[in-house]
């Protein structure tokens, strides 16, 4: 799809927002190599609250850091 892109006379892409697929920046860099990449901020949200249901799960609410420091 990008190299078609290229074909059909598209000249560059500025900024690429991706939705964390594997493999896509290295794709559109490759084609477009002075494009900006960067993650969706819906993603970065999503992946944020289960990150955050999995730590409250894990530890029920208890800060594990107080155990690395002694306390």
């Amino acid at each position: 799809m990008l190299t078609e892109l290229r074909q059909r006379g598209l000249q560059d892409i500025y900024i690429a927002c991706m939705d964390g697929l594997k493999g896509l920046p290295e794709a559109v860099t490759a084609i477009f190599p002075r494009t900006l990449t960067q993650l969706c901020i819906v993603q970065i949200m999503s992946a944020g609250a289960v990150i955050a249901s999995l730590f409250e799960r894990t530890y029920n609410g208890r800060f594990p850091l107080l155990r690395l420091r002694g306390g």
